[in-house]
């Protein structure tokens, strides 16, 4: 394929799981938290953390709710997906766009909470691996490790294109919507099941702390924090080529000739 031909793009797309209102309380937030989360500001306010308005609704829910101002830090960068620093730093600054709240929370909770009743859509059973009276290994350890497992019968997923960007995935987006008057997204409906698997809290704990884990995922990060910045490099090299090549005349590595034209 063509370095610099315009028809690779990357689209970005958002899903959602369907899943049914249920009166099961959550278990995984505290009362706090969830009393800001029912807030009737919650979500304007996680709509847009950075608009003119935000600040007063940001007030005005911690003055119903009695929280500080890290637990609503903390809170709006799990729904919007920002680092509490940068919710923090977009408090006065020009609006950047409406935020797309983090449905995985929810997710999560239907999944770890009781079984709803099922739906033509959604429908859950809990059940284990089958190891209860295994004392061998590795079947014994296997079953310490884990620890709620859940058959998705049944599932419905919603995919939105929300736009998509040419020939790399950091470049500018273009928006579905290209006039940006309309209140849809081009959509489809996803049908399918699945198997949702827990860990064992304390296994993960421990296995967190393991030095050699610990000394592995030091280099992950290091490794990606470097990616970028040569992914970055290589860009601008080639760039300075093609240029060059254009230039000279000359066909060069970046320059293509033949039935898709020159580069």
């Amino acid at each position: 394929m063509q370095r610099t031909a315009g028809n690779l793009y990357y689209p970005v797309v958002h899903s959602a799981l369907d899943i049914p209102e249920t009166n099961v309380p959550v278990h995984t937030d505290d009362a706090h938290a969830a009393r800001v989360r029912e807030h009737h500001l919650w979500v304007l306010l996680c709509r847009d953390p950075a608009s003119p308005r935000a600040a007063a609704f940001r007030e005005m829910i911690q003055e119903d709710t009695g929280a500080d101002d890290s637990l609503m830090g903390t809170l709006l960068a799990e729904e919007t997906g920002q680092t509490a620093p940068a919710v923090a730093a977009s408090a006065g600054q020009p609006p950047a766009g409406p935020a797309h709240p983090d449905l995985s929370r929810e997710e999560w909770a239907a999944f770890t909470a009781p079984a709803p009743p099922a739906t033509r859509d959604f429908a859950l059973r809990e059940t284990t691996l089958g190891l209860a009276g295994e004392t061998d290994e590795p079947w014994a350890g296997l079953a310490r490790r884990f620890g709620r497992i859940v058959l998705a019968d049944r599932l419905r997923e919603v995919r939105a294109l929300s736009g998509f960007t040419r020939v790399s995935p950091d470049a500018t987006v273009v928006a579905a919507d290209t006039s940006r008057r309309l209140k849809w997204l081009p959509a489809v409906e996803v049908f399918g099941e699945g198997v949702f698997l827990t860990l064992d809290r304390d296994a993960l704990r421990e296995w967190e702390q393991d030095v050699e884990v610990r000394r592995r995922v030091a280099g992950m990060r290091a490794h990606l924090d470097r990616v970028p910045g040569e992914e970055r490099s290589r860009s601008a090299q080639a760039a300075v080529t093609r240029a060059a090549s254009r230039r000279s005349g000359s066909p060069g590595r970046a320059h293509s000739t033949g039935p898709l034209g020159s580069g």
